[in-house]
């Protein structure tokens, strides 16, 4: 690993222990995944998978020091962004 990505590894792996350690966040961010099923997933294998889908919209964009990804995030997934 380039010293550089530590910081997206870091989000990355933040948000699994996040998801892990709250129960009603990581439920309603389920639901959100269920009624946005059709809309927009930064990464294919986020589609079917809550969980992955989790740390790719929190870690990777949400968090992202690049406002643009937090904006479509934003702009194309408002109820995970919400949430």
């Amino acid at each position: 690993m380039d010293i550089a990505e530590a910081p997206f590894f870091l989000r990355h792996e933040w948000s699994h222990l996040a998801e892990r350690e709250d129960k009603s966040l990581s439920l309603a961010f389920k639901l959100a995944h269920n009624l946005e099923s059709n809309g927009f997933f930064a990464h294919k294998s986020a589609i079917d998978n809550a969980s992955k889908d989790w740390v790719v919209r929190l870690g990777e964009n949400l968090m992202d020091p690049d406002a643009s990804k937090f904006l479509e995030t934003l702009e194309r997934a408002p109820l995970h962004s919400l949430v």
